[in-house]
C-alpha cells in the first residue's frame, strides 16, 4: 500500500466517522424533540385533569350540602317531634 493510498483510506475512514456522529446527533435531537413536545402535552392534559378533579369536588360539596340541608328540614317535618 503507498502512502497517498493510506492517506486516502484514512480519510475516508475518518469521513464515516463525521457522518455516523452527525446521524447518531440528528437521532438524538430529533428524540429530544420528541421527549419534549409529549412533556408539553402531558402537562396540558395535567392540568386540565387538576381542573376537572376541582370542579368534581365542588360538585360533590354542593351535593353534600344540599342532602344535608334536605335532612335537616325533614328532620323537624316528622311527625311526633313536634
Amino acid at each position: 500500500m503507498d502512502a497517498p493510498d493510506a492517506a486516502d483510506r484514512i480519510g475516508e475512514s475518518i469521513e464515516e466517522q463525521r457522518a455516523e456522529r452527525r446521524a447518531v446527533d440528528r437521532f438524538r435531537t430529533r428524540a429530544a424533540i420528541a421527549i419534549a413536545r409529549l412533556a408539553m402535552m402531558l402537562a396540558v392534559a395535567s392540568l386540565g385533569g387538576d381542573n376537572a378533579t376541582r370542579a368534581a369536588l365542588n360538585a360533590n360539596v354542593f351535593v353534600v350540602d344540599t342532602w344535608a340541608f334536605y335532612g335537616l328540614f325533614s328532620w323537624f317535618e316528622l311527625p311526633g317531634l313536634g
